[in-house]
């Protein structure tokens, strides 16, 4: 055999060498992310298998999903190290340890608890509407196409300010698709290696995308079932028995943290009088926009529920009885103001809420003692004239 045929072999079998390891990679990866569907611990396993060493050794990737009620593209998650001191300490930490792709990607915990993630952090805050003009993170989410940047002269050419602000000099932007639609883009770079992005590094980097933008697919799914059976259809708050979840957490959390946790129960005066009067389809309307009010006047860490028929209850962490009744104050001041169908026919002239308050640890040590005590003040609101607070006594 002649040296060029000799080469030519060898040079196939590196190949075929090359293809088989890249095969195996992504099926593990792919058996990674099969085994859960918890949407954060996928983004994980993407952005951890772009970025270590024994999957696709970018240094940095960077993962945005469309949000299509607001026509945004919003940060979701990050991972890469700070500075380029900070990159090559974690690859030889990971290299003296024998860390492997699968401790890697099985790490999330550790990750989500560590409180240093300056990039994430940064990522996080971004949110671009989702058009042409916002960038290129924007374009290949709406085009579908991935945006190849791998040369100083092509970026000399791109103003993003966005990019800038990440300082992504070199780097690879790929639309995440699933079956018909695109759900993101990622974002990659080896701004730190400063090792060039090759044609291989860009064909994986696409292959991984396809199977990652299904991953994600089927975990929004499990999570939007998983929230419609813990929701009410009508008012789209928590139904009552995720509302017990959460109050019980929320007191364990707060015995744990010697703070306070609140709960406000209400209830719509002369409901029945006015469904009966006004129609099902009026009381459903005002249970919906209860609801909604609720949804608006709340933080991302309070619960929320329709707590029964024309019941709703709300849990407050970290916050004592007096903001409490301020708090209960301004929802029922919102729901007095709403502009209701036929309420002038009401019997006190409107559709309005009777709330009552209680707060752990000052009206009880448990859960069950805080709602019948809160279920108590709602009731002497009632007697006291209705459309009106009290705190437990």
């Amino acid at each position: 055999m002649d040296e060029g045929a000799m080469n030519t072999e060898q040079e196939l079998r590196q190949d075929l060498d090359r293809a088989r390891a890249e095969l195996r990679m992504l099926y593990e990866i792919g058996n990674a992310m099969r085994t859960t569907l918890k949407l954060d611990e996928i983004l994980y396993m993407i952005l951890t298998a772009i970025t270590c060493k024994e999957g696709l050794g970018f240094n940095r990737a960077l993962l945005f999903l469309s949000n299509e009620h607001r026509r945004a593209i919003d940060g979701a998650m990050a991972i890469g190290p700070a500075t380029g001191e900070e990159a090559s300490r974690v690859w030889d930490e990971m290299e003296s340890k024998d860390v492997t792709l699968d401790d890697l990607i099985y790490s999330y915990h550790s990750w989500e608890e560590s409180p240093d993630k300056p990039l994430n952090d940064l990522v996080q805050k971004i949110s671009l509407p989702l058009t042409e003009d916002s960038g290129i993170i924007a374009q290949a989410c709406l085009e579908g196409m991935p945006f190849e940047i791998t040369t100083p002269g092509r970026r000399s050419m791109v103003k993003d300010r966005t990019l800038d602000q990440l300082k992504c000099n070199l780097f690879v932007a790929v639309p995440l698709h699933s079956h018909s639609k695109v759900l993101g883009t990622i974002l990659a770079d080896k701004l730190y290696s400063r090792q060039q992005i090759t044609r291989d590094d860009i064909r994986m980097l696409a292959m991984f995308a396809n199977q990652a933008g299904r991953a994600i697919e089927n975990s929004r799914v499990y999570e939007e079932t998983l929230r419609q059976s813990k929701t009410d259809s009508l008012s789209r708050l928590w139904n009552h028995a995720t509302f017990h979840e959460h109050a019980n957490e929320a007191v364990d959390q707060a015995r744990a943290s010697g703070q306070s946790v609140s709960f406000l129960m209400m209830d719509l005066d002369h409901f029945k009088y006015y469904n009966d009067n006004a129609g099902h389809a009026a009381g459903d309307e005002v249970i919906r926009i209860a609801g909604e009010v609720l949804r608006n006047m709340t933080r991302e860490e309070d619960t929320a529920a329709r707590y029964g028929g024309e019941e709703f209850a709300v849990v407050l962490p970290h916050i004592g009885r007096d903001k409490a009744f301020e708090r209960a104050e301004e929802i029922r001041a919102a729901i007095e103001a709403w502009d209701f169908t036929k309420e002038d026919e009401q019997p006190d002239g409107g559709v309005t809420v009777s709330i009552g308050v209680a707060t752990f640890p000052a009206d009880g040590d448990n859960k069950d003692e805080i709602l019948r005590k809160a279920d108590n003040a709602l009731y002497d609101a009632k007697r006291a004239g209705r459309n009106r607070t009290r705190a437990a006594r």
